[in-house]
């Protein structure tokens, strides 16, 4: 098969073209309405789609989460002597697994007893039991 010749037939709406006698490509109609406007209307039903599950199922689970955070906050705030940083990283590792903090993290939290970390757990729980977790990598490959 000759290099020159058409290896797939052109489809319905290409330009007219051509070769010339230096072997350059001439195209023969106009070309450019193909460029002014592209269609972009997967891409924007795409994005549509996209936001308006942010706006139904997101937005409104994460604006829970905050509500709920800061009530937690303001609750344990008034029961332990704590910075605002470690209350709230002990709020959110509470809340990642069920409303218990993990043995492994009550290190990072030795400044509680016992009966003070179940007494923040027990308030953290109250704002979030109607909540579900937050889904972690290994609950969405599941």
């Amino acid at each position: 098969m000759p290099l020159s010749s058409t290896l797939l037939p052109i489809p319905y709406g290409c330009p007219d073209w051509s070769v010339n006698a230096l072997g350059e490509i001439c195209v023969e109609t106009d070309t450019a309405p193909l460029y002014w406007f592209p269609d972009l209307t997967l891409p924007i039903e795409t994005i549509h789609k996209g936001m308006a599950y942010l706006g139904e199922h997101e937005m409104p689970e994460n604006c829970r989460y905050v509500e709920g955070r800061e009530q937690a906050y303001r609750a344990i705030h008034s029961e332990v002597d704590m910075s605002d940083h470690k209350l709230f990283r002990f709020i959110d590792l509470c809340y990642r697994n069920s409303g218990k903090l993990a043995k492994r993290q009550r290190k990072n939290f030795r400044m509680l007893s016992d009966e003070e970390i179940a007494c923040c757990e027990a308030i953290i729980q109250r704002p979030f039991i109607l909540f579900p977790a937050v889904p972690t990598i290994d609950s969405a490959a599941a």
